[in-house]
């Protein structure tokens, strides 16, 4: 799965296969969905603050971890 999500502000999710280069705007056959919904925005922010808590370079001691 290749997949990207960008939070703005607690309340806008931006999220898709999207990749943020000139070719995947005039060549490749991306996907992208803005959205403030409600019950989506909060879901995205718990798993951005998982993630970033499990590969924050500062908080890991060793390259295995178990998600």
């Amino acid at each position: 799965m290749h997949h990207k999500f960008l939070l703005i502000d607690n309340r806008i999710l931006i999220t898709g296969s999207f990749n943020w280069s000139r070719q995947a705007i005039v060549g490749n056959n991306e996907n992208l969905v803005v959205t403030t919904h409600p019950k989506l925005v909060p879901l995205y922010q718990s798993e951005f603050e998982k993630l970033w808590s499990v590969f924050d370079p500062k908080q890991r001691k060793s390259v295995d971890v178990e998600l």
